[in-house]
C-alpha cells in the first residue's frame, strides 16, 4: 500500500539527532541529551601511589540534567566524599563478565537543574613487587554525552619523574614548571577535544640532586667582623640525603 515516512531534525544545538517514524506513529519524547567539560588533575606520589580529581561540568540540552554515568580513570577506585548535591553508586558488574579496566558510577542529582557541577575522587594503589610501570592518564568520562572536552593535569613528586606517550585529539601545553612553594615537584598540563585521545605515562624513579644556593651577608664594624650565611638546599630523588658543613 501507500505509505509516507516524515522525518524531523533538532537544531538546539550543533549537534544533529535524526530520526523517522511511520506517518501514523506517535512521535516519541525528545532523547535526553547531555555535554560536558571534564578536568582531571592527577598526582603521583612518593609511594608510586597515584589520586585522580575530577571536576564534571555537564549541560543538559534542552532539558534538566537528571543523571549520568562517568567512567573514572584505569584501574582507579572512587572514594567517598561528604554528602553534596549529588548521589553516587557504584554500577555493578553483572555475572560472568570480565572486569573492565574501567569501573563505571552512576551520578544522580538531587535537584535536576540545566547545569551542574560534580566533584569526584578516585586513587589507584600500586603494588611494591609489580614491575609494571606503564600507567593510562585518561581522565574522568561522562559516558554518552553528545560532546566532551576538558584538560589534564598531572603533578610528580620530587623523586619520580614520567615519560608520556600522546595519541589523538590532544595536545601538551608546552610548558613545565616547578610548583610555587614546593621544590622538585612538576606539573604538566594537556588539552583535549573529545575522548578518542589516549596518553600513557612510564614512571621513572629520578636520580638524586643536591642543590646549594648560598646567600652572604657581610658586616664590619671598627671591632667585629660577622658574617651570615644563608643556604636555600633543594634535594630531589629517593632516599635521605645528609648535609654536613665546614665554616671557617
Amino acid at each position: 500500500g501507500n505509505s509516507t515516512t516524515s522525518f524531523g531534525f533538532d537544531f538546539q544545538t550543533d549537534e544533529l539527532v535524526f530520526g523517522w517514524s511511520a506517518a501514523n506513529g506517535v512521535s516519541s519524547q525528545p532523547l535526553s541529551r547531555i555535554k560536558a567539560t571534564v578536568e582531571t588533575n592527577f598526582a603521583v606520589h612518593q609511594n608510586q601511589n597515584i589520586s585522580a580529581r575530577g571536576v564534571l561540568n555537564v549541560s543538559g540540552l534542552g532539558g534538566n540534567v537528571t543523571d549520568f554515568e562517568v567512567m573514572l580513570p584505569h584501574g582507579m577506585t572512587l572514594l567517598d566524599l561528604p554528602s553534596q548535591t549529588f548521589r553516587v553508586a557504584r554500577i555493578p558488574v553483572s555475572n560472568g563478565q570480565a572486569t573492565p579496566e574501567r569501573e563505571r558510577v552512576r551520578v544522580s542529582i538531587v535537584r535536576p537543574q540545566p547545569n551542574v557541577s560534580v566533584i569526584l575522587e578516585a586513587e589507584l594503589t600500586t603494588d611494591e613487587n609489580s614491575s609494571e610501570s606503564n600507567q593510562s592518564f585518561q581522565g574522568f568520562q561522562v559516558v554518552d554525552a553528545v560532546k566532551q572536552s576538558g584538560k589534564l593535569s598531572i603533578s610528580t613528586t620530587s623523586n619520580w619523574d614520567v615519560v608520556w606517550q600522546l595519541s589523538g585529539d590532544m595536545r601538551r601545553t608546552p610548558r613545565v614548571f616547578d610548583a610555587t612553594g614546593s621544590p622538585g615537584i612538576q606539573q604538566f598540563d594537556f588539552e583535549y577535544y573529545n575522548v578518542a585521545y589516549t596518553i600513557v605515562g612510564v614512571l621513572q624513579e629520578r636520580e638524586n640532586q643536591f642543590r646549594v644556593v648560598p646567600t652572604y651577608l657581610l658586616e664590619v664594624s671598627p671591632s667585629l667582623i660577622r658574617m651570615t650565611t644563608t643556604l636555600l638546599c633543594v634535594y630531589s630523588g629517593s632516599g635521605q640525603y645528609q648535609i654536613s658543613g665546614d665554616w671557617p
